[in-house]
């Protein structure tokens, strides 16, 4: 069974949180800087988090779909004022490929078939309900297909770019 794996940054006033989720069939499986989270059963294609609230014991109440996380993040008490948080998509990868998680429109790409990339490295700008998304490399490796160009509108699990892994 393959695993989607989603990588997202929670940023809370210059602070940042990471973000791992691994989806395996109907299970899902969400690390937040080390700390596990684990549900079953779950029925939505569509990855959405959603940083509802924070309590006076340092704690993130975390929304997916139905289903809601507590995250301890140890903050300072000065850390707590005004706290804006947001979850920023990094990539959606399955296989060996970079798929558009929603339909949307690609902004712009920053490889070509043959560029050796490194983990971490940014490959294609995806813009969907206003909000843009930065595809980076979860690998160090080869492009071996690039099938977007700028201004392409795609669709929900779209292949977007092939990468073929190498060390």
């Amino acid at each position: 069974m393959s695993s989607l794996i989603y990588k997202y940054r929670l940023e809370i006033e210059n602070n940042a949180y990471e973000v791992e989720v691994i989806q395996k069939g109907q299970e899902i499986e969400v690390s937040i800087d080390g700390e596990n989270f684990r549900s079953k059963d779950l029925e939505s294609e569509i990855l959405k988090f959603e940083v509802t609230s924070l309590n006076n014991h340092e704690e993130y109440n975390i929304r997916y779909n139905d289903f809601k996380f507590e995250v301890h993040l140890h903050q300072r008490p000065e850390e707590k004022k005004r706290i804006k948080a947001s979850l920023i998509l990094e990539e959606y990868f399955q296989d060996g490929k970079i798929l558009a998680p929603m339909p949307g429109k690609i902004v712009s790409v920053k490889c070509k078939n043959g560029d050796k990339i490194k983990e971490g490295q940014e490959l294609v700008v995806f813009e969907a309900m206003k909000m843009k998304n930065y595809f980076t490399s979860p690998i160090n490796g080869i492009i071996t297909s690039v099938k977007v160009k700028e201004n392409d509108s795609v669709i929900a699990k779209q292949i977007l770019i092939e990468i073929e892994e190498k060390n």
